[in-house]
């Protein structure tokens, strides 16, 4: 097992003009997981923080290899 911290940052879409993009709202605490991979980690960071609000940045870890992509698909 391996811990995976994440900056954690809530945001709000915003649509102006016919563009949508995120307004980043504030800076969460970071949050550490623990879980055998990085996809393990992520799923379980979403949990707690769904994805339809929060952006999760991988940003320090103990696994031996760090994941070469940091986005799930």
């Amino acid at each position: 097992m391996a811990h995976y911290t994440f900056d954690i940052i809530k945001y709000s879409l915003i649509t102006e003009e016919g563009e949508t993009y995120k307004n980043f709202i504030e800076m969460m605490p970071s949050l550490t997981v623990q879980a055998t991979n990085y996809i393990a980690a992520i799923l379980k960071v979403e949990k707690v923080h769904p994805s339809d609000k929060y952006v999760h940045q991988l940003i320090d870890t103990d696994a031996e290899k760090w994941p070469v992509n940091t986005t799930i698909f």
